[in-house]
């Protein structure tokens, strides 16, 4: 089958791939032929498709997620599509903990654990955001967007 942007036979991990932007990157790699390992808590919506294989899994476990990654026989791609958000409650520390923990430093240990093997064939990492639609935090103000999205 020929395919515009082919990855076959390619291994690509997505961390987040069970929802959300992470699980239509999980698609859309799997569409194009890849091997895909969708890493993230378990969720009713996660893709469904041969060539993804959901593990449940929780990120912010730094030691497994390193040895998860580490023990694939190849990664070519890496996705970093985790994140959470807990808005308001992102103010009281234990929560603020909470999101950096999956938002960013899952994302490094991830990003770490894939440098060998990327490496070796040459891969790429993808580091993947998104804000709520229609709004962005700016300075603690939640202010209106157009389109939805904002790289503030």
């Amino acid at each position: 089958m020929s395919r515009p942007c082919s990855f076959d036979g390619k291994t690509d991990v997505v961390t987040g791939g069970t929802s959300g932007i992470g699980a239509r990157t999980a698609w859309r790699f799997a569409e194009a032929g890849a091997s895909v390992v969708a890493l993230e808590a378990a969720d009713p919506h996660a893709p469904v498709h041969p060539g993804i294989r959901c593990v449940e899994f929780h990120v912010t476990d730094s030691e497994a997620l390193t040895r998860r990654i580490r023990a694939l026989p190849r990664v070519d791609a890496l996705a970093n599509g985790v994140g959470i958000s807990r808005h308001a409650d992102e103010y009281r520390m234990d929560q603020f903990e909470r999101v950096l923990n999956v938002n960013l430093t899952s994302v490094m240990r991830a990003s770490d654990a894939a440098l060998p093997a990327l490496s070796v064939n040459g891969g790429s990492i993808v580091n993947l955001a998104s804000c709520s639609p229609g709004a962005s935090f700016v300075t603690g103000a939640i202010v209106p967007v157009d389109g939805g999205y904002s790289t503030v």
